[in-house]
């Protein structure tokens, strides 16, 4: 994580994936938010930010969860997962 600008090529990547998130509003986009639970890093104001900055930018809202959101909410993480990839036609079949 860049700190006072420095490294400068590490700010110049954040600012280049900054610009290409919010006007990529070709490119679906999926958040899955959580209600705060212990140790959640995502917090309401955040979601609420990417909401506003990331173009093509759908967010799930779902229950509560904590630090370790994988292991609290696995069966919803993949069901929500395997819709939004099927409304946007990026599920690959396997035969």
């Amino acid at each position: 994580m860049p700190l006072g600008g420095e490294p400068a090529d590490v700010v110049a990547r954040v600012e280049f994936y900054d610009e290409w998130l919010a006007g990529s509003v070709d490119v679906p986009k999926l958040l899955l938010a959580f209600e705060p639970g212990p140790g959640l890093m995502m917090t309401p104001e955040m979601v609420d930010w990417c909401a506003a900055n990331i173009a093509g930018l759908e967010i799930v809202r779902h229950g509560v969860a904590g630090h370790h959101t994988p292991e609290d909410q696995p069966a919803a993480i993949a069901a929500t997962i395997a819709a939004w990839m099927d409304k946007h036609g990026l599920r690959v079949v396997q035969l």
